[in-house]
């Protein structure tokens, strides 16, 4: 009986330490399994971030037949916020994505020095070649940053250096459309992304009409005086904002008229004049003679810099009817090379002296030939209240004013006029009228304005 007691006792405790045993061995591999797991997120968690330079099929349900390439990141988190904001810019779109045949691109920007993460979906090259959405997340909280979170109040100057890059494209320079596309609205900035050269913004193509999408990059240093107070400070934490509230801003929407004076410089009315002008966020356009351009440099290059158009009238005031190939070089083509050395202007429009260039003579000038709509015949009555009435009965939108700044009565008659109008019109140069009303200057032909 003792002997069987024994060994019962004897088989309990091996029952025992083999259950003790299996415990043990359970507990060890859990916590190698945790140390496993914990070790692997640690790892991932120190990994550095990076934007895979593998592309990937994009696969979705609902479009079976969407065929896109996406480059993901090392944080599967991450992916998941990526995934469903594609979906969600397919949604949006989902009239065009449910065609067969349909591919895209969806194109990662990375700012690495803001944590900032863009994606652009866009049509893969030579099929229709549109854009369709964006979407920029914040990398410290996998948040959606959308332009109305940085974006401040007023955009009027934004706007303005948005189209200044957008006319480096030459297609879009007298593109009505893009004029009217950009207005200071924060739908404007809809498509937007973050890299390390700045803020990079797309149009889809119906926006400027136009074959394919167009984009355009504004560097930080130009983004940072309109972002608002808050994210000003992510970008540049010392960063103090100028005020912006009274850049030149030109609406596509409203009247404009363009104000020319020949035969200058001189420099008793032409500073005052485009002081005068530039005090009240207007230009006007000079046409200058060559032959007092030497001394004056100085001057004109303050004029250009105020934001005036500096044109040619020839070096001394010729018929250029009347001239040989040889002489219409001098008055034209090296007096505008001289104004391009002082302003760096692209393109120098030309006004010949009287109006007069035959179909012979304009075959042989490489620049747009300006002409006007009203003459006040200011050089003949040196009357500022006549003056004033003959600009005014003939002053509409689009129209180029022809004048002479020798005159101090042709000076205070301009003035007048600005100051009774400069709420109707816009006073803009000849260039910014030809532009925001989609009429192209043509080298060799003649323009007195625009129909708007």
């Amino acid at each position: 009986m003792q002997s069987s007691k024994k060994v019962r006792g004897s088989n309990s405790r091996r029952r025992v330490k083999k259950s003790a045993v299996a415990i043990l061995l359970a507990i060890v591999l859990c916590v190698s399994f945790i140390v496993y797991k914990g070790i692997g997120l640690i790892s991932q968690s120190f990994a550095p971030f990076e934007v895979s330079s593998v592309e990937q099929s994009y696969t979705s349900e609902t479009y079976a037949d969407l065929s896109a390439n996406v480059r993901y990141t090392n944080d599967k988190k991450l992916n998941k916020v990526i995934d469903q904001n594609i979906a969600k810019i397919l949604d949006e779109n989902s009239n065009l994505f449910l065609d067969k045949g349909k591919s895209l691109d969806i194109i990662p920007s990375y700012a690495k020095e803001y944590d900032l993460l863009s994606y652009v979906l866009a049509d893969q090259e030579g099929n229709l070649n549109n854009v369709y959405g964006s979407f920029i997340i914040n990398l410290k909280n996998h948040d959606i940053i959308l332009p109305s979170d940085l974006l401040g109040e007023d955009l009027k100057g934004l706007s303005m250096i948005l189209r200044n890059e957008l006319k480096k494209d030459e297609n879009l320079k007298y593109n009505k459309n893009m004029y009217l596309n950009t207005l200071p609205e924060i739908k404007t900035f809809e498509h937007m992304i973050f890299d390390d050269a700045g803020m990079t913004l797309y149009f889809e193509k119906d926006s400027f009409e136009t074959d394919t999408y167009k984009k355009a990059t504004i560097s930080y240093f130009d983004l940072l005086d309109y972002l608002n107070e808050i994210s000003v400070s992510v970008f540049s934490k010392d960063y103090v904002q100028k005020d912006v509230s009274h850049i030149r801003y030109i609406d596509p929407l409203k009247p404009m008229i363009s104000f020319t004076f020949d035969d200058g410089p001189v420099a008793a009315n032409t500073l005052d004049l485009a002081q005068y002008f530039e005090s009240k966020g207007q230009r006007v356009t000079y046409f200058m003679l060559g032959s007092r351009i030497a001394g004056n440099e100085d001057l004109i290059k303050q004029l250009h810099d105020m934001g005036h158009e500096i044109g040619n009238h020839s070096y001394d005031h010729p018929n250029y009817n009347t001239l040989t190939d040889e002489q219409l070089i001098v008055q034209t083509e090296d007096v505008s090379n001289v104004i391009r050395s002082i302003t760096n202007q692209k393109q120098v429009l030309i006004r010949p002296p009287y109006g007069a260039a035959n179909e012979a003579v304009r075959s042989k000038i490489s620049s747009p030939l300006i002409f006007w709509s009203v003459d006040p015949e200011d050089w003949k009555y040196r009357d500022v209240d006549l003056v004033y009435a003959n600009i005014d009965a003939g002053a509409t939108n689009g129209g180029i004013i022809l004048m002479h700044d020798l005159y101090g009565t042709t000076k205070d008659a301009a003035k007048r006029f600005l100051d009774k109008y400069e709420n109707e019109y816009q006073f803009v140069t000849v260039t910014e009228l030809h532009e925001y009303s989609g009429a192209p200057l043509v080298n060799g032909q003649f323009t007195s304005g625009v129909n708007r």
